[in-house]
């Protein structure tokens, strides 16, 4: 089977929050036989925290579940950190958070980290929080973040803040790529969450990667609506940047199983579907293209960061 590497899964704030839930639970959409069964090779676990007291101290609790992973035939793990309030909480001294990081980049690779996730907090503003760019503790998270082969997330922005990032970095002449590890694009599926056009080729032209969201409201109803995405991307340039993001368990409320809704497409609604989604993309793209989207690209840019910083 194809070989699998995706950029964002939230198994480990799945099992942190929900009742009863282990790494082998198929409710988190993204357990260890759910990965296996899709020949997952590799998987980006992210550390999230919605802002808030406290939420620093939610993520650490990802972080000590992630040190009871099993360490044999299991696919290769990295760290994200989804909101950099899962670093520190608002209040909190902003050293904290230059502490933190160091501390769990020893624990695991952190691939990304995000300043932000779905609304305003101490260093920007996120997807829904219209017109609000970057603030001062943003700025000095980036500084430090240089050169640090972190890369900086901008999944969650504002397109304010995503524009903000781009400027300081390039101002600054700052050692970081900017990636957008589990996006769609807007001119597709119209929704703030996906990124308008400006802002994929920014990504691009940074040499960074893509990482395709399979939750159906950003990618859309029908498995065709997959193809539109890649398409999309490949003619602005993507095709060596595109790779999956697909950020199960996205949305479920498992806490309240009578009140779910079909978050995913039926035939995607789990980390053991890649096989069938790589029959799909064999339909319309050659063995190259395919390979790039599953892995290459994504191993590409992963081996990169050691060398490029």
């Amino acid at each position: 089977m194809t070989p699998i590497v995706d950029l964002h899964c939230d198994l480990l704030g799945c099992i942190a929050h929900g009742k009863d839930l282990h790494f082998d639970s198929p409710e988190t959409n993204c357990s260890l036989p759910q990965l296996k069964a899709g020949n997952v090779a590799c998987q980006v676990l992210a550390v999230s925290a919605v802002t808030g007291e406290g939420s620093s101290s939610i993520a650490r609790s990802q972080v000590d579940l992630y040190k009871k992973l099993p360490t044999k035939n299991v696919p290769r793990f990295l760290f994200a950190i989804e909101n950099a309030s899962a670093l520190v909480d608002e209040f909190e001294p902003l050293k904290l958070a230059f502490d933190r990081l160091d501390a769990y980049h020893n624990v695991c690779p952190i691939l990304y980290v995000s300043l932000t996730w779905n609304h305003e907090n101490r260093f920007g503003g996120g997807n829904n929080a219209v017109g609000i760019g970057l603030k001062p503790d943003g700025r000095a998270l980036l500084d430090y973040l240089s050169g640090k082969n972190i890369t900086i997330d901008l999944s969650h922005t504002s397109d304010a803040l995503a524009e903000d990032i781009l400027n300081h970095i390039e101002r600054n002449s700052l050692k970081l790529t900017a990636i957008a590890s589990h996006s769609n694009f807007r001119p597709v599926t119209g929704i703030a969450r996906n990124m308008p056009d400006w802002l994929t080729k920014a990504i691009i032209a940074q040499n960074g990667i893509i990482g395709l969201n399979f939750i159906r409201r950003f990618i859309g109803d029908t498995p065709e609506d997959f193809l539109k995405h890649i398409d999309h991307c490949y003619k602005l340039g993507g095709e060596d940047a595109l790779c999956f993001g697909a950020d199960y368990y996205g949305g479920l409320n498992i806490d309240f199983p009578e009140k779910r809704y079909p978050v995913f497409q039926k035939d995607f609604g789990n980390a053991s579907c890649y096989p069938k989604l790589v029959d799909l993309l064999k339909t319309t793209l050659s063995k190259e293209q395919v390979d790039k989207i599953t892995h290459q690209n994504a191993y590409k840019f992963i081996d990169s960061l050691s060398t490029a910083h």
